[in-house]
C-alpha cells in the first residue's frame, strides 16, 4: 500500500500530496489494565524529526484496537483470489501452467545451446589467431630502438 492510500483509508487528507520518503507510523499501545489503543502518525519530510499525530476518522480518541479493526474492516479483502483477479485452480489452468513450463524449458535449452555454439566459435577464432602468430618472434624494446642503429 502507498502512503496516500493508507492516509485516505484512515480518513486523513493532507493539504499536500505525500512527498517521496514520507511515512505513516501506526502504533499499538497497551496501558495497564486498559484495552489496546492505536495511534497514527505522519511524517512528510525527511529533514525534520517532527511527527504529526492525526486522529483516525470514525474512531474516538483514544482509538481502541477493536474500534480500529471494525472501522478498517471495509478495506480488508474477504476473498483475496477474487479481488486480486486470480482464477480458481481448474484442469484448464493446470494445462496452461504445464504449457508455460514447457515453453520456459524450451527457451532455456535453446539459450544454452546458442551459448555453447558462441563459446565454441569464439574459442576457434582465438586458436586460429594464436596459430597465425605462432612462428613470429617479438623483438625486445632495445632491439627496436633507433639509437642502437647509429
Amino acid at each position: 500500500m502507498t502512503v496516500a492510500a493508507i492516509l485516505s483509508a484512515m480518513g486523513i487528507r493532507p493539504a499536500v500530496f505525500p512527498l517521496y520518503a514520507s511515512l505513516v507510523l501506526i502504533e499499538l499501545h497497551k496501558h495497564s489494565g486498559g484495552p489496546f489503543t492505536v495511534k497514527l502518525f505522519y511524517k512528510n519530510v525527511t529533514d525534520s524529526p517532527a511527527l504529526f499525530e492525526f486522529p483516525i476518522e470514525g474512531c474516538a480518541k483514544p482509538c481502541t484496537l477493536d474500534s480500529f479493526i471494525s472501522r478498517s474492516q471495509k478495506y480488508i479483502p474477504d476473498d483475496w483470489k477474487r479481488e486480486c483477479g486470480l482464477k480458481e485452480s481448474n484442469p484448464e489452468s493446470i494445462l496452461t501452467n504445464a504449457y508455460n513450463k514447457g515453453v520456459i524449458l524450451s527457451l532455456s535449452i535453446s539459450t544454452a545451446i546458442l551459448s555453447m555454439i558462441m563459446a565454441v566459435s569464439l574459442l576457434k577464432k582465438y586458436l586460429e589467431r594464436q596459430r597465425r602468430y605462432e612462428g613470429r618472434v617479438r623483438l625486445s624494446t632495445s632491439e627496436q630502438s633507433c639509437d642502437t642503429l647509429t
